[in-house]
């Protein structure tokens, strides 16, 4: 979380401060692969390695816009879900509605300076 502060973004003090999320860390079995998996993954940050040890051991999904982690992620039988998925998520089981999810992605584009490729397949009906 140090990161996105150096950068002047203040949502890690929202989540750390909010009683919405539980922080975890690494416990010490995690730990030990953290290490081993650190000197031989050089495609990706520190965070997405503990991340993805962290749903590995505990059975959870894991979600990054970052390709090569999403795919490092399923190499290693970690379930994943894309963030095109989760953005179609929220207006197929009425989350929030359409345009809504589309202010959404654009805020995110504008906010966090990114694009989201091939927005149109997250308003694609089944």
């Amino acid at each position: 979380m140090k990161v996105p502060k150096e950068f002047g973004y203040n949502f890690p003090d929202l989540i750390l401060n909010s009683e919405k999320f539980n922080i975890i860390s690494l416990n010490e079995t995690e730990l030990k692969e953290f290490k081993v998996k650190l000197l031989k993954q050089d495609k990706l940050h520190k965070g997405e390695i503990e991340a993805l040890i962290i749903c590995k051991n505990r059975r959870y999904t894991f979600s990054s816009r970052d390709s090569c982690a999403l795919k490092f992620a399923q190499s290693e039988g970690v379930t994943v879900i894309s963030l095109h998925s989760i953005l179609k998520a929220l207006w197929y089981f009425k989350i929030l509605p359409k345009q809504e999810v589309r202010n959404l992605i654009n805020a995110m584009e504008k906010e966090d300076n990114l694009i989201i490729k091939n927005k149109e397949v997250i308003f694609e009906e089944d």
